[in-house]
């Protein structure tokens, strides 16, 4: 079988393959598969419903200066119901005071993930007083799925598809990087180029 007809047989023939995420991916055809195998899950088949999952992803896109699926999932996420004032709150995050107290607890689930790589556990009891084990992890694997991709998006320098600029607010993208002089000599300076979605040095 070939690697569109596994890619389109794990989406039920969904994925949008001209895609620039996809373009990228198709690099590496192993890891190509294994990422559409738990995408494809975390996506189509998560036990999340679709509007906490979207605010899960774009939390943890956010966080972790994921341009490309900020993007992607804020017409995503638009589709599933969020209105503008949600993605505004995704952006400020649990402290938001537009968010009800469910709202607050799945946000700093992610930002705790993000943080410190654990969930508390006063949040974790949280989390289990409105959703069951199985959502609690489909939850950790949705932030973990999420900041991996932006990680290799941002890594690839994979651009924005069309008219996605917009989308980005500034304050998602401009990632922070370390002191790398330390063991790696002074490093070039980049750049984060708005219109494309890639750093430059």
């Amino acid at each position: 079988m070939g690697l569109l007809d596994q890619v389109n047989r794990l989406t039920d023939g969904k994925a949008r393959l001209g895609n620039n995420v996809y373009c990228t991916l198709a690099n590496y055809p192993a890891l190509f598969i294994a990422w559409m195998q738990l995408g494809s899950y975390l996506f189509r088949h998560s036990s999340l419903p679709p509007r906490k999952r979207e605010k899960m992803i774009l939390r943890t896109a956010a966080l972790s200066a994921g341009c490309y699926p900020f993007a992607q999932h804020v017409g995503i996420g638009r589709e599933c119901g969020l209105k503008e004032t949600d993605l505004a709150g995704v952006l400020v995050g649990p402290t938001d005071p537009y968010w009800q107290e469910a709202d607050q607890w799945l946000l700093t689930a992610a930002d705790e993930l993000i943080a410190g790589n654990a969930i508390a556990d006063l949040t974790w009891n949280d989390l289990r007083s409105i959703l069951s084990v199985r959502q609690c992890l489909d939850l950790v694997a949705t932030v973990a799925f999420y900041r991996l991709a932006a990680w290799t998006l941002n890594v690839c320098r994979t651009p924005f598809e069309d008219k996605q600029t917009s989308l980005v607010p500034s304050s998602v993208c401009g990632p922070k990087f370390p002191d790398l002089t330390a063991y790696r000599g002074a490093p070039a300076s980049p750049s984060w180029h708005q219109n494309t979605g890639r750093l430059t040095y």
